[in-house]
Parts: structure tokens; C-alpha cells; sequence
């Protein structure tokens, strides 16, 4: 249930799901240097974007890891070093990264998200619960069930100034 709430997060588009932050129209997207091709110069280009501190998080598609797991930083450092042990878990630049199987796959906008999920409101509903239909269906063994209920939303409608918070910023291929 928490994968489907985080993806339903960053990637829902409103429908009977809640609106995610990748098209809130507070949203900034950095033009990728190379199509096809995540960079240094487009992660630092990212950071740029973003006020430092916050809650940021970076969200990716596991289809980046070989490009993610190779990029070095001028010195030739480097710059992701995943704990494998956690499922390849770390920090990229700082901010903690969580890789999404739904994520958009290398090449489409999404595939690399850095966003502050401080500035994306949540209402879980009741919690976790089950329900029986005692209408005609459930005497021919049918029946329909609930098992939760959430919603979400940016909770502005356009980009911050800079000098305040930016809220998700995203690469374009």
C-alpha cells in the first residue's frame, strides 16, 4: 500500500487517485543537457533550482541505475553511493533517493524527481478496513470490497520565487 501511495503521489493525475506532484503547475522542469543521457551538470542543475534544506527527496526510475552508478562529479568522484544492503538506498548529492518501479523510465520526464514532499498534502481516510455487501450478490459468493482510502494534492498552485521554496523540479529529455 505505501508503494501504491507514493507513486499515486508523485504521478496520479487526479483521477479516482490524487493529483501528484509531477503535474502540479507548481512543478519546474530543468532541460536535460543530453537526451537520453542524466549528467552531472543536470543533477547539480536541479540542486540549482531547489532552496536547500527542507524536506527534498529524490524520486527515480530504476532504469537510470547504470548511468546513476557510474556518474562522477569533475574531481572524478563518484557522486552515488548506493547501500546495496537496503535496497541500493543512499544519498545523491546529500538527499536521500528511493527508486520507484512506476517511475517514468529513462529518457521521459520523471525518471529523475527531486522534490519537497513538506509542500504535498495528504488526507488518509479512515485507515485499513474490509467490507461485506449484504445485498443479493453476496448470496451467489460475490461480494465487493474496500481496503483503504487516501488522497493527496500539491499544496500550491504555482512555482515559489526563489528566494522561498521550490517545490518538485523534474528533467526533461
Amino acid at each position: 500500500m505505501a508503494a501504491a501511495e507514493d507513486d499515486a503521489f508523485l504521478y496520479g493525475n487526479g483521477v479516482g487517485k490524487p493529483s501528484g506532484a509531477m503535474v502540479s503547475p507548481a512543478s519546474i522542469t530543468v532541460p536535460r543537457k543530453t537526451a537520453n543521457l542524466i549528467t552531472y551538470p543536470d543533477v547539480v542543475a536541479l540542486i540549482a533550482q531547489a532552496k536547500l534544506g527542507g524536506a527534498l527527496i529524490w524520486a527515480a526510475s530504476q532504469s537510470i541505475l547504470p548511468q546513476l552508478l557510474t556518474m562522477k562529479d569533475e574531481a572524478g568522484n563518484l557522486i552515488f553511493q548506493p547501500n546495496v544492503a537496503d535496497k541500493m538506498t543512499g544519498t545523491l548529492l546529500g538527499y536521500p533517493i528511493r527508486f520507484k518501479e512506476n517511475a517514468p523510465i529513462l529518457g521521459a520526464t520523471g525518471d529523475l524527481v527531486l522534490g519537497d514532499m513538506g509542500y504535498y498534502l495528504i488526507k488518509d481516510g479512515s485507515g485499513i478496513f474490509i467490507q461485506a455487501s449484504e445485498h443479493p450478490l453476496f448470496k451467489q459468493n460475490k461480494q465487493s470490497s474496500s481496503l483503504w482510502n487516501v488522497d493527496g494534492k500539491p499544496w500550491v498552485n504555482g512555482p515559489f520565487e526563489m528566494e522561498t521554496v521550490i517545490r518538485c523540479l523534474r528533467l526533461l529529455n
